[in-house]
C-alpha cells in the first residue's frame, strides 16, 4: 500500500514538473476572437528570446460581442489542455485599456472548484463615437497553486507570461449610433423573490415582432403573497438576435431609467402609484449609475395585507442619454419598453407557487457573495450543479454535497442556477449585485 501511495505522488509529481516545465518555455499564445456574426479574428505573441511579443494587433469592430479563446504552446505543441487539467492552480487575468470594451472580459469556464480559468471568454467592445479607437488588452498567466481563491488578482501568485496586445476598434457604418440599437426588445422577464426566502415568482412578456405591429403579450396575472416583502430583477432580451439588453443598460447605467406604475393600494413599500406620472415620488430602487442615480433593473416591493387586491403593474423603460438627472421625467427621452402586467390577485402566503423551479430554494437572492441552495425532497441522485449566464454558458461549477456556491468573482447581474438529476433539472435565476 505504502508503496503504490509512493508511486502515485511520484507520478502526480513528475506530470506537474512537466506541465511547469512546460509553462515555462512558452513559445507562442495565439488569440482567436469569434463575433456574434460568425466573424474569426486571431492575433498572436511570440517568444523570440526575450520573452513574449505581440506580432500584430487586435482589430475588431464596435459595438460587437466576441467569444475569445487562448491557445498556449511549447516548442511548437499545444499546451493549453495540460493547463486546463491542472486549472486549479491557474488563472488568466485580461485588463484593457484605452476604452476599447465596453465592461471586462468575462471568464467563462471554471476549474473543479468553480473558480475562474480563462481559456474561454467573453468580451463585448466599445461604441466609437468619431473614427477609431486605439487602446491595448494585457493578458497574464498567474501560478497560483496552492493560493488560488475566488479573490484572486492580477498581482497575486507568480506569472508565467505578461504579455500587452495593441486593440482596434474600427468604425462600423453599420452599427447603430453609441447608446441605442437597432434590435428591438423582444423579451421580458420579472422575477419577484421573497426577502425571506422561497421560491420566486416568474411573469415574463413577449412581442415576437419587435417594432412589428403586434403588441407585447404577458403571460398572465402576477400574484403575491399580502404583507411579503420582494426583491424584483427585470431581465430583457431579444434571444432572435442574441441581444441581452440587461447587460447593455448595466454598461450604460448612466443613460437608462425604468419607471413604474400600479393600482394605488397593491403596495405599502413604496406607497402610492408609481412615479410615472411624478419623478419624485417614491420607488425603492437597488441599483445604481456611476452619477448616484437610479436605473430599476433591481427594485424592492412590500405587498400590502389585504388577500384580494388586485389592479394593474406597469414598467417603463426611458433611455436618457445626456438628459438623465435627478428631476427628468418619463418624458423625456425615448422609450425602449413599456409593458402593463395584471396583478389579478395576491395569493395565500402557504399557496405552492406554479412550475418544478420552485422545489429548488436559493438565498440570499439577490446575493453580493455566495449562495446557499436548497433542494425540496427527492429521492433522485443529483448528478450536477451549474450556474449559467444570461447565454447559457456555464460560468459555476458546484458540488452536489455542498450547497454553497461563490459569486464574488462574477459581474453583476442575472443568472440561472441549474440542479439537475438523472430524469430533471430544477432552475432558479440568481440576482448578482
Amino acid at each position: 500500500m505504502k508503496v503504490s501511495v509512493l508511486l502515485t505522488i511520484a507520478f502526480l509529481f513528475t506530470c506537474l514538473s512537466g506541465v511547469f516545465a512546460q509553462l515555462e518555455n512558452i513559445s507562442q499564445v495565439e488569440l482567436t476572437f469569434t463575433s456574434s456574426q460568425g466573424n474569426v479574428i486571431t492575433a498572436s505573441a511570440i517568444n523570440t528570446g526575450a520573452g513574449l511579443q505581440s506580432t500584430n494587433p487586435i482589430n475588431l469592430q464596435e459595438s460587437t460581442r466576441y467569444d475569445l479563446s487562448i491557445v498556449i504552446e511549447s516548442s511548437g505543441a499545444d499546451i493549453t489542455p495540460l493547463v486546463q487539467n491542472s486549472a486549479n492552480n491557474y488563472q488568466f487575468f485580461y485588463t484593457s485599456f484605452g476604452g476599447v470594451l465596453n465592461g471586462a472580459v468575462v471568464t467563462t469556464d471554471t476549474d473543479n472548484q468553480g473558480l475562474p480559468l480563462g481559456v474561454t471568454n467573453a468580451l463585448t467592445t466599445a461604441c466609437t463615437q468619431t473614427g477609431d479607437l486605439t487602446g491595448n488588452l494585457r493578458i497574464v498567466l498567474a501560478d497560483l497553486t496552492d493560493s488560488k481563491t475566488a479573490t484572486s488578482a492580477i498581482g497575486d501568485g507568480s506569472s508565467f507570461f505578461d504579455v500587452d496586445f495593441e486593440v482596434n476598434i474600427t468604425d462600423n457604418s453599420g452599427a447603430p449610433p453609441c447608446g441605442s440599437s437597432n434590435v428591438a426588445i423582444t423579451n421580458a422577464v420579472l422575477t419577484w423573490t421573497p426577502a425571506t426566502g422561497g421560491g420566486s415568482i416568474i411573469t415574463s412578456a413577449e412581442d415576437p415582432d419587435g417594432t412589428g405591429p403586434l403588441g407585447w403579450v404577458t403571460d398572465g396575472p402576477i400574484a403575491l403573497a399580502p404583507n411579503t416583502e420582494y426583491f424584483l430583477s427585470i431581465d430583457l432580451s431579444n434571444p432572435t438576435e442574441n441581444v441581452n439588453f440587461t447587460l447593455d443598460i448595466q454598461n450604460n447605467a448612466d443613460e437608462y431609467l425604468f419607471f413604474f406604475a400600479w393600482t394605488e393600494g397593491i403596495f405599502d413599500d413604496p406607497p402610492g402609484n408609481g412615479n410615472f406620472d411624478f419623478r419624485a415620488d417614491p420607488i425603492n430602487y437597488d441599483d445604481s449609475d456611476q452619477n448616484n442615480l437610479p436605473v430599476g433593473l433591481l427594485t424592492q416591493w412590500t405587498t400590502t395585507v389585504e388577500s384580494d387586491m388586485n389592479g394593474d403593474f406597469r414598467v417603463v423603460l426611458k433611455h436618457q442619454a445626456g438628459s438623465k438627472s435627478t428631476t427628468s421625467t418619463v418624458a423625456e427621452g425615448g422609450t425602449d419598453f413599456d409593458v402593463i402586467w395584471t396583478i389579478d390577485r395576491i395569493t395565500d402566503v402557504n399557496e405552492p407557487m406554479k412550475g418544478e423551479a420552485t422545489a429548488l430554494r436559493v438565498f440570499p437572492n439577490p446575493t453580493r457573495q455566495q449562495i446557499t441552495w436548497q433542494l425540496k425532497a427527492t429521492d433522485q441522485a443529483i448528478e450536477s450543479v451549474s450556474l449559467l449566464d444570461q447565454w447559457g454558458r456555464v460560468v459555476r461549477q458546484g458540488n452536489a454535497g455542498e450547497p454553497l456556491l461563490s459569486l464574488v468573482a462574477l459581474p453583476v447581474g442575472l443568472y440561472y442556477l441549474q440542479v439537475q438529476s438523472e430524469t430533471t433539472v430544477w432552475t432558479q435565476r440568481v440576482v448578482k449585485l
